[in-house]
């Protein structure tokens, strides 16, 4: 059983390190909207690296590349980094980091797999964009894999999940349009009692 003193440096350890992808700005893109993110690494005293491994995208795999995912990209037309160390795929359900469980309706997923030498300090690369037609934004989630550097655990995978901002369609739902025409359907009926 952990101490208290050793669930506190748990928590202060992964406080600090991680690999998320960070919003920065949407931009046209002809007709569509890109969205540019930066994906940004931290660690604390080298615990942990980023690795391409041996190439595959097999979360939970010791040995297979790290890499994000960006979950339900609505209006999705294009996904494109132009870092060398970085390759970008699409599928319907995520490439979703180890012991996570990330909101995934079945949209396209992009994900970016790292292919450079292995990085043991705190990293930010860039740019990453996702094409959209939508220029509206929401809160979307996101999970990433990397790996573990040192002690019992070294070489183990660890899996990240959180939020960031995607495209975000601003038509409402059929279910949502139902209501409002409900909701106007009994204000008519009102107003025709009241006269």
């Amino acid at each position: 059983m952990l101490s208290l003193i050793g669930v506190a440096a748990l928590a202060c350890s992964s406080a600090f390190a991680g690999l998320a992808p960070d919003f920065l700005n949407i931009t046209a893109d002809g007709a569509n909207y890109s969205f540019n993110y930066r994906a940004i690494f931290t660690t604390t005293n080298v615990e942990e690296r980023v690795e391409a491994g041996n190439g595959a995208l097999t979360p939970g795999v010791i040995g297979s590349a790290d890499f994000f995912t960006i979950y339900d990209i609505v209006g999705f037309v294009s996904a494109s980094t132009t870092n060398p160390n970085w390759v970008v795929s699409t599928q319907t359900l995520g490439v979703t980091g180890p012991n996570t469980s990330p909101t995934d309706n079945g949209s396209i997923n992009v994900t970016f797999r790292y292919t450079g030498p292995t990085v043991t300090a705190a990293t930010t690369w860039t740019p990453f964009s996702i094409v959209s037609t939508y220029n509206s934004e929401r809160i979307g989630s996101y999970t990433s894999q990397r790996t573990d550097n040192a002690g019992f655990d070294a070489n183990l995978k660890i899996g990240e999940v959180g939020n960031t901002v995607v495209p975000n369609n601003p038509v409402p739902e059929p279910a949502t349009m139902g209501l409002m025409g409900g909701a106007l359907l009994g204000l008519g009926m009102l107003a025709r009692r009241r006269k």
